[in-house]
């Protein structure tokens, strides 16, 4: 009896295990997706770069070849951006996205990652036995693929299926074309939801070099006396008024 007691927690400790494994591995990483939007039989290019809180000022990767063999290549077409999100193993901890606008507000981030971020996950590599992509693999694969876990269809607008998508209820995460593009972080709290706050900037350029910066220091103490400046100029100019003769 005793055997048969602690054979069963055993079993069940490793299926708890098992599962936690495969549903970090789910979401942990950052993915890094391009496609093209001219139609056809579009291939999609997806990579892993790794865990979003290890990203550092002047990060690059070079993707010139890569976006070449998947034909991702023509900056009138082209769509790419990066999606991402932390778990602690019950709750999404985060949600990471680029966006050209600052995401919207939303009650439960969670769902985000649940019905939307999964699926790009599991359709590049992220499967179910607990494998996943390793950080710099990448996936090549078509558009238009049935069940709905293409890079296309799951973050264009073109491509959308229906509301399985994250755009839908989050953000679009694609810039069209070559450049710079903002990236946020959504904090979890469904008691107080709140904006995205944007941590960072993602830029690629023809030669396929995707560069991770940041807001430089001086930048945001200019920044910073600017606004003091305009607040100080605003209380004096109050202060002028409210003491001037009528």
């Amino acid at each position: 009896m005793k055997n048969t007691i602690k054979t069963l927690l055993v079993t069940i400790t490793v299926l708890i295990a098992t599962s936690s494994a495969v549903r970090a591995q789910l979401n942990q990483d950052l993915m890094f997706g391009i496609t093209s939007a001219s139609g056809g039989n579009n291939t999609d290019l997806v990579m892993d770069l790794g865990d979003p809180a290890n990203l550092y000022y002047g990060e690059s990767w070079a993707l010139g070849t890569l976006l070449a063999s998947s034909g991702n290549t023509n900056r009138a077409n082209v769509q790419w951006g990066l999606v991402g999100a932390t778990y602690d193993g019950i709750n999404t901890l985060n949600v990471y996205t680029t966006s050209t606008s600052q995401p919207r507000d939303i009650q439960n981030i969670n769902d985000i990652v649940y019905y939307y971020l999964d699926l790009i996950y599991l359709g590049y590599g992220f499967g179910n036995n607990g494998t996943s992509l390793a950080v710099g693999n990448y996936f090549e694969g078509s558009s238009y693929t049935g069940d709905g876990t293409s890079w296309y269809q799951q973050t264009t607008a073109a491509g959308q299926l229906g509301g399985n998508c994250i755009i839908n209820d989050y953000t679009d995460p694609n810039l069209s074309g070559f450049g710079n593009v903002a990236f946020y972080d959504t904090v979890n709290d469904m008691n107080n939801p709140s904006s995205a706050s944007q941590v960072g900037i993602f830029s690629l350029d023809n030669a396929g070099n995707l560069v991770y910066s940041v807001p430089e220091p001086s930048t945001l103490a200019l920044a910073a006396m600017g606004g003091a400046s305009l607040l100080l100029f605003r209380c004096r100019k109050q202060a002028l008024m409210k003491n001037s003769p009528n």
